[in-house]
């Protein structure tokens, strides 16, 4: 797997008390396996996608940061840059 960061990372408030750091396609697909609160919709199936293939390094970071952040306002929660 190829390690890409996102510059500057998601931060997702996924519940009033709980956030995760998303700096990355391995993080977001560690995100999106195991902690997605969320409902699941195309665009979700898209950014594991993209996620998977620029994790691979056979698909473009940002295409895969793109398809998340799509996911993500899909599924009508917060996201923002840290910064």
């Amino acid at each position: 797997m190829t390690t890409t960061t996102w510059n500057p990372p998601y931060i997702i408030r996924h519940r009033p008390d709980a956030e995760a750091k998303i700096a990355g396609p391995e993080d977001a697909l560690q995100f999106m396996d195991h902690s997605w609160p969320f409902a699941k919709g195309f665009l979700f199936d898209l950014a594991r996608r993209r996620c998977k293939e620029s994790a691979k390094g056979k698909g473009s970071a940002e295409a895969a940061r793109l398809a998340f952040r799509a996911a993500v306002v899909e599924a009508e929660t917060f996201a923002e840059h840290a910064g």
